[in-house]
């Protein structure tokens, strides 16, 4: 049986295709079915998606996506795809869940994304049966890109970082004060733009205002969403997504400030969902 794996977040998407001669990874725009209808998926899978697989349809797609939680948003990305993959068996699953499958396959534990957002929850080896809501970028989302780049802001425009770095920031970016504000306030995918200061801290992540930075950054959000979890002192901490993967070490020595060992952290889960899928 030939299966296809997406793993798709609002800007990319991550692409398996396994068959009997083998595997085909290819990367796509992201479907989020919050900013997509299903007549857009559609034309946008026949643009994207049919190129890499050169006339192969596959007998079952699993689909794990942000923005695939609620029921009415499974079923319009499924209208999508069937639409194009009329024969197909089709699954369609919330991003942690992907992580959470990825991460520890069939075994019990915590599973977090840390990205450009955050999101987390308690896998029982079959399901996801509790979750600390993240709230999103503006009230919550802890830990992620978007939490890190406003603490980066911040910094900046209060002068709390020292004045040599903040040289480095507007040599880096060419923004002024009010560039900053404006387009915080009144820009487009606004938390993507703060996010994307999170690369500055990785930048300099040697220096020692940024790592505490980012450690305060990482207890903020194991104070509040880790340790939310009465079973967390007993568990591993294990987690997909860029956020956490290039900042591995500074969460790792976090983490264990809340009585958690690292488990698997990695920057995307879809090696752990070939192996899930493929057993």
């Amino acid at each position: 049986m030939s299966i296809l794996i997406a793993d798709s977040g609002s800007s990319k998407a991550d692409w398996v295709y396994i068959s009997g001669s083998g595997e085909t990874r290819f990367r796509t725009a992201g479907f989020n079915p919050y900013f997509f209808t299903a007549t857009r998926l559609t034309k946008a899978m026949i643009r994207e998606v049919i190129p890499p697989l050169q006339g192969s349809k596959p007998d079952a797609i699993f689909f794990y996506g942000a923005g695939c939680a609620a029921q009415e948003r499974k079923e319009l990305v499924r209208d999508g795809i069937q639409s194009v993959f009329q024969n197909a068996r089709i699954e369609i699953n919330d991003d942690l869940l992907g992580a959470a499958r990825g991460l520890l396959q069939q075994q019990a534990g915590f599973t977090a994304i840390l990205g450009t957002g955050m999101n987390n929850g308690w896998y029982d080896g079959t399901r996801i049966v509790k979750q600390v809501d993240s709230l999103g970028f503006i009230l919550g989302d802890e830990g992620s890109g978007t939490a890190i780049g406003k603490r980066v802001i911040a910094a900046v425009l209060r002068e709390e970082m020292p004045e040599e770095l903040r040289h480095k920031f507007y040599d880096t970016y060419k923004l002024h004060r009010d560039d900053i504000i404006r387009l915080v306030y009144g820009g487009n995918e606004v938390n993507r733009f703060i996010a994307g200061f999170t690369r500055f801290a990785g930048d300099h992540i040697r220096d020692p205002f940024v790592k505490n930075l980012l450690a305060e950054a990482f207890r903020d959000f194991c104070l509040k969403i880790v340790s939310k979890y009465r079973e967390h002192s007993e568990a591993t901490f294990n987690c997909v997504g860029s956020v956490g993967f290039y900042f591995s070490e500074i969460l790792s020595e976090v983490i264990a400030e809340f009585g958690m060992k690292p488990g698997k952290i990695v920057q995307s889960p879809m090696d752990g969902l070939v192996a899930f899928h493929t057993k």
